[in-house]
């Protein structure tokens, strides 16, 4: 990369807060991307450009046409975790398995798979990497099989410096070297 700082493109971005924690440590941002027209305005006066979309629905193209063509290093994103979350009041610590939102994690992968980053950070509830759950996670990890090493834990803010009692399930990925056969 020489003297070029890394980019990243946010996924379900939100207000930034994954977006401002990776400017802090000195990437590049290129865009945040959600569904949410109120999200973007938010993100866009705090972190950058912002493009009001459904993840559903976008393709490696349509993103790069935002970012004028630019490589992407890093995709982060915190897809949708109400379905994953133990504080659904419907469901009261266990989550809803056929919550349709529960699919955008396979969006997430797929955008990845399509941008071919260096790496990837998503980060959802801690609920993800239960029992209940394992099939997603499962089917996430193999949607990167042959392409990325995948490594998903369970970590509590609280443990890094944040004054709150918050279990996440993050999940990073890094493309593997590819072996010259030549």
């Amino acid at each position: 990369m020489g003297n070029r700082k890394p980019t990243f493109v946010d996924l379900f971005c939100g207000a930034g807060g994954l977006s401002l924690g990776f400017q802090k440590a000195g990437f590049k941002h290129l865009l945040g991307i959600d569904i949410l027209p109120k999200m973007c305005d938010t993100y866009s006066k705090n972190i950058g450009k912002c493009k009001v979309a459904d993840v559903k629905k976008l393709r490696r193209r349509d993103i790069l046409k935002e970012i004028g063509g630019q490589k992407v290093d890093i995709v982060v994103g915190g897809p949708p975790c109400q379905g994953f979350t133990p504080m659904n009041f419907k469901n009261w610590n266990r989550g809803i398995l056929n919550d349709p939102r529960n699919s955008l994690i396979f969006d997430f992968s797929r955008l990845v798979r399509e941008l071919e980053p260096k790496a990837f950070l998503m980060e959802n509830s801690a609920l993800l990497s239960s029992k209940r759950f394992a099939n997603y996670l499962d089917q996430f990890k193999k949607n990167f099989a042959g392409n990325y090493d995948v490594k998903c834990d369970v970590v509590n803010a609280f443990d890094h410096g944040i004054s709150q009692m918050r279990r996440r399930t993050i999940c990073i990925g890094q493309k593997k070297m590819q072996e010259n056969h030549d």
